[in-house]
């Protein structure tokens, strides 16, 4: 029988902004848990299954922070999507691809 290891997973309430892959407007999120592969994502409203999405990582968005920090924006799709959890929604999707960005190109919804 063949084992096939999930990747390990690290809780992270990191602010998101995502949208299906095309649109124009970005919603709001908080990632849950993420992982090498993939994010488990809190959020108002949720994608449709195999939906390609842009996430964006806020990873500068901490008013502390240094104005020279990256933001993450990545490229998935959604491979879960589940409306029964308490206080909102929650999705996961692949992390497919990623690219690090100014955090002006992440305020002004920058797709890579």
């Amino acid at each position: 029988m063949d084992c096939v290891t999930r990747a390990p997973r690290f809780s992270m309430g990191i602010p998101i902004f995502w949208r299906r892959r095309g649109d124009a407007t970005w919603s709001d999120a908080v990632s849950v848990n993420v992982s090498r592969s993939g994010v488990l994502v809190r959020a108002e409203e949720s994608p449709f299954m195999g939906a390609e999405v842009e996430l964006i990582f806020g990873l500068s968005w901490h008013p502390d922070q240094a104005a020279q920090l990256a933001d993450l924006i990545c490229h998935g799709r959604i491979v879960r999507a589940d409306a029964s959890q308490l206080n909102g929604r929650v999705f996961a999707a692949t992390i497919d691809s990623y690219a690090f960005i100014r955090q002006d190109e992440a305020r002004a919804g920058v797709s890579v």
